[in-house]
């Protein structure tokens, strides 16, 4: 108890002047402490004095332990992230077409064609030659007389036979002939374009019941 704050002393009013419905008594009472002033009178002992203790609890109705109780609040936000797309660009490009195609060329033939072959053929000859052989004339007796008698020799002569021989000859003939040509061929090629997209991220916040103080209050002193 402060000496001196009964009434006006020293410029502090009384708790009953203070408080004359009895509510600070009646809070004092239930806090097992007396209060003697009010609270105006709290605070200017509170800016008069010269040390000040630490606040201590005499009551406490904060239940300080972790509630079970919590709340869940679900956030979208709408972010542009970079991505890479791929796009087909059309091109032309040379390709090989094979084609055939007819062309005129020389060619060797064999054709047979009448002719003639020498051969060597055997062939006899009759020749004459005096040779005496007996004669009977009118007186007998035998003579001799000088007569041509035939005789065969053989001999060899050269003569030309009918026959075909084979004659290579050139003629023009048409034929087909397989050649690559170069065409334009339609396709196309694929890259890759930087862009962005628009994805949402959700982000989830959960709250839980935790005590804190929102006002402070003098009630008095004793």
């Amino acid at each position: 108890m402060v000496p001196g704050l009964t009434g006006v002393v020293g410029g502090f009013r009384s708790v009953q002047a203070a408080d004359p419905t009895g509510a600070l008594r009646r809070a004092g009472k239930a806090h097992g402490h007396q209060l003697t002033f009010g609270a105006r009178e709290a605070e200017k002992v509170l800016n008069t004095a010269v040390k000040v203790n630490d606040w201590k609890v005499v009551e406490d109705t904060v239940d300080d332990r972790p509630q079970p109780t919590t709340m869940r609040r679900v956030l979208v936000k709408q972010v542009e992230v970079p991505v890479v797309r791929q796009v087909k660009v059309p091109v032309k490009t040379k390709g090989i077409r094979r084609v055939k195609r007819q062309q005129r060329v020389k060619v060797k033939r064999l054709v047979e064609v009448p002719s003639f072959k020498e051969v060597e053929e055997e062939y006899t000859e009759v020749h004459h030659r005096k040779v005496m052989r007996d004669k009977e004339v009118w007186v007998k007796k035998i003579v001799q007389e000088e007569v041509d008698e035939p005789y065969e020799v053989t001999k060899t002569r050269i003569k030309k036979v009918p026959t075909t021989s084979l004659k290579e000859v050139e003629q023009w003939q048409t034929v087909d002939v397989d050649e690559d040509e170069a065409v334009s061929v339609d396709g196309y090629r694929v890259d890759d374009v930087e862009d962005t997209k628009l994805v949402e991220v959700q982000e989830e916040q959960i709250y839980e019941m935790v005590p804190r103080p929102v006002e402070t209050h003098l009630l008095g002193g004793v």
